[in-house]
């Protein structure tokens, strides 16, 4: 064991700069994937735990308040695998959030009574106002945080043209309707204020109904009895939510950012792996002498194993546990963007599951490469090693022999060391290789979001005009006429949705005068509907349905049939939506309703003054306008600002590993070559000749791996790409692979790396040949 324990602190000592650079890559792999791990570990609990603690319902259901009755309510009550049910009153309506971050925010809106007792579907107060404000509410914390709405705020609720001003006298948590992915938010009102509210619009309130179910039911075929009780009660389901797909929308970001984070820790880790491969077989080939002679001594070759493996799981193990650390100062950060996003606080702690994974994880892998690599060993024969072989049998051939070949003698010297080095050119390919996938997703993320916004957020959210226009009753004809002659506006189109049923599930239905003129066509298989007779569906209903089905739509009791012409996607509501032409919506209700119109600008720069223009100048053709566009800018800011910081973070570890992988290597051929290079200089060769001569031996590889991988990523990037959308919901997206943009990323790796690699080189200037002459 001492035998062992001296020559790992002989190894140690003799490469330790080598050992701190593999360390530190260790260290990067570690933190990413420590932060992907406990968030993959920790979200989900914080989730649950926060879901029990307010007795948050496993289903909800909305009804209007005319249809409901005793009987309705019994009926649920008596579905067997339903625990317990609890119903209260609000009001549900489309509502638009003045200055929601700089915009306004049309959203449906459920109103409650905060005073209201109820033992399921708690909230929680996250802060409240220490003064006593005039007409409060209090917002859900997704409201506060997206929307920009501190306590004591003003905040503008435009309920059907009329505006409703409140003040902000608390933020609350809930797990029901604190996050827009479910369609719908909530807001919370004193019984005076809400009793105001639901005399002026009687028409919207509603019933909801709250449920618990048992533990040994499956949650869908609860759901479905409920949705068949209120259907034979004759009643309109405006909303069924289950607790699994409300956890789903809420937590969505955070499972891809749990996915990117783990890419990109492995990708490191494979960086890794051929960086430990390739130092073992180096050390193999220039220590060979001194191997041999401790196997000459006695040493046994598992001990001279064990002293060269151990080292990198001594150093894998220490720098993992140092990065894991290091990852707990940034995950408060990650979890503060993610609590914006997701609609609910929570802290991570220090998590020993993960700590106990990554650590095994790093170093097992390392260690488990490192032995393959080290157990060649066994097979040198003392005899063999003193002369300089790893194999008695093994010569290398000369090639370019400078007295026979022909041209430059500088070109040839660098063919020869390419050719001589030809494992350390391989590892250094696929690292290159490797690397610049990192790269090229980091540059076409670049592209669709900073340069081209519109391709990326067209996947991420559903058909968004420049501004929308909610005509008054009987002014269409006009205001269309009026917008037709505005030579700012390049279009106009009639748009309507509600909320319908399809076979058993509730989802929400959206209605275009001609969805072939849209700006962003979310129909990935099939067409949009044309006739009155025809639908598309959601991507939820994809596995259920195919082209040229027919299915059932109701709405107040009528059901009209229609034919399955394609599938749309919607990441927000998660594929649980359809289209319908406007004659087929209107013949879903007792009477037409009076669409809104989405406005298509020719400079959507013009948004602003065009939406307080037409609601002042034409106040009596128009209820009420929104600025769509300023609320998709500011998203568009927001996805801009965390993709620099993320472009920024991935090139920055990038070019870090970089060189720590050109330092180990360019050392490694120094110590290889101090003899050799000593002999150029006596020669003649100036050390930048030297300097340039050995950067070109290996750079050439790496940039034909670069080019490579930047030219292949035109095929591979849209399935990466494609993949990560489809996990997101969005079955059809408009990344866009600009090539131009890849062959730019590439060029400054490759100029990134030759600056390393001359820089790295520059000890060559100390190799003196009267020093190796004397020594």
């Amino acid at each position: 064991m001492k035998k062992i324990a001296n020559q790992i602190l002989y190894n140690l000592k003799k490469e330790k700069t080598s050992f701190i650079s593999f360390g530190v890559i260790i260290l990067i792999t570690a933190l990413i994937l420590n932060c992907a791990a406990v968030l993959l570990c920790q979200v989900d609990r914080a989730y649950d735990t926060k879901f029990e603690k307010l007795s948050s319902a496993m289903l909800t259901a909305i009804v209007p308040e005319v249809q409901n009755s005793s009987e309705l309510e019994k009926a649920i009550d008596e579905i067997e695998k339903v625990e317990k049910i609890e119903s209260y009153t609000a009001i549900m309506t489309e509502a638009t959030v003045k200055d929601f971050n700089g915009a306004d925010f049309s959203m449906n809106t459920v109103f409650y009574n905060i005073d209201d007792k109820r033992t399921l579907n708690n909230y929680e107060l996250v802060s409240e106002s220490k003064n006593n404000v005039d007409d409060p509410i209090y917002i859900p914390l997704y409201v506060s945080n997206f929307g920009g709405f501190a306590l004591n705020d003003e905040i503008v609720y435009a309920i059907d043209g009329k505006s409703h001003s409140f003040t902000v006298a608390g933020v609350i948590e809930e797990m029901q309707y604190g996050n827009y992915g479910s369609g719908l938010l909530c807001a919370y009102l004193p019984k005076e204020e809400f009793a105001e509210l639901a005399d002026s619009y009687s028409d919207k309130a509603v019933v909801e109904y709250s449920m618990s179910v048992k533990s040994d039911a499956s949650l869908d075929e609860v759901k479905d009895d409920v949705s068949k009780a209120i259907e034979n009660k004759g009643v309109m389901a405006l909303s069924i939510l289950d607790s699994e797909s409300v956890k789903g929308t809420r937590t969505m970001v955070t499972d891809l950012l749990v996915l990117i984070l783990t890419a990109f820790a492995l990708i490191i880790l494979a960086v890794s792996v051929f960086l430990s491969n390739f130092k073992v077989k180096n050390a193999i080939e220039s220590e060979i002498t001194n191997m041999s002679v401790l196997k000459a001594l006695g040493y046994t070759s598992a001990q001279i194993v064990a002293s060269i493996t151990l080292p990198y799981a001594i150093v894998s193990l220490l720098f993992a546990i140092l990065g894991i650390g290091l990852s707990y100062t940034l995950l408060p950060v990650l979890c503060s963007v993610l609590t914006v996003q997701s609609g609910f606080s929570f802290a991570v702690s220090f998590d020993l599951l993960s700590f106990v994974c990554v650590a095994c994880i790093l170093c097992g892998v390392v260690s488990f490469f490192t032995y393959i690599s080290a157990r060649k060993i066994k097979k040198i024969q003392p005899i063999d090693g003193l002369r300089g072989n790893t194999s008695s049998k093994h010569t290398k051939k000369n090639y370019f022999p400078l007295e026979e070949t022909r041209g430059n003698t500088k070109f040839l010297l660098v063919l020869k060391q390419m050719i001589a080095s030809t494992k350390q050119n391989i590892m250094l390919f696929l690292v290159s290789f490797v690397l610049t996938v990192l790269i090229a997703f980091s540059g076409t993320l670049f592209y669709n979001v900073v340069v081209e916004p519109d391709n990326f957020m067209s996947a991420l959210s559903d058909e968004v005009a420049d501004v929308i226009i909610y005509p008054k009753s009987d002014s269409m004809s006009e205001l269309e006429s009026k917008l037709g002659n505005d030579n700012r506006v390049q279009n106009s189109l009639k748009y309507m949705s509600a909320i319908v049923k399809i076979e058993e599930k509730t989802v929400t239905a959206f209605a275009c005068e001609d969805f072939s003129k849209v700006r962003n066509d979310v129909c990935y298989m099939g067409e949009n509907p044309k006739d009155a007779d025809e639908i598309a569906l959601g991507s939820a209903f994809e596995e259920n349905f195919k082209i040229g089905d027919t299915v059932s739509v109701t709405v107040d009791g009528i059901t009209k049939s229609f034919q399955v012409t394609g599938f749309v996607q919607s990441v927000n509501l998660q594929g649980e939506l359809c289209e319908l032409s406007i004659e087929g919506y209107n013949s879903l209700f007792n009477q037409n309703q009076t669409p809104y119109l989405y406005v298509y600008l020719e400079n959507a720069e013009n948004a602003e003054k065009i939406t307080k223009e037409y609601k002042s100048d034409y106040s009596a053709l128009v209820a009420d306008t929104v600025n769509s566009y300023k609320l998709q800018t500011e998203a568009q800011d927001m996805y801009m600002g965390i993709t620099v910081v993320l472009v920024v973070s991935i090139c920055a570890v990038t070019i870090l590993v970089v060189l720590f992988i050109l330092y180990i290597v360019i050392k490694s051929l120094l110590v290889k070559r101090r003899q050799e290079l000593g002999i150029y200089k006596a020669m003649g060769y100036t050390s930048s000749q030297l300097i340039l001569q050995t950067t070109g031996s290996f750079m050439p590889v790496s940039m034909v791996a670069i080019v490579l991988s930047s030219f292949l990523a035109i095929y591979y990037m849209p399935a990466i790409y494609q993949f990560i959308f489809e996990t997101l919901g969005a079955m059809k997206n408009n990344i866009e692979i600009s090539f131009g943009f890849l062959m730019l990323f590439a060029v400054a790796q490759i100029l990134v790396n030759i600056m390393i690699s001359i820089i790295l080189c520059m000890p060559i200037r100390k190799i003196s040949a009267y020093v190796l002459i004397k020594e």
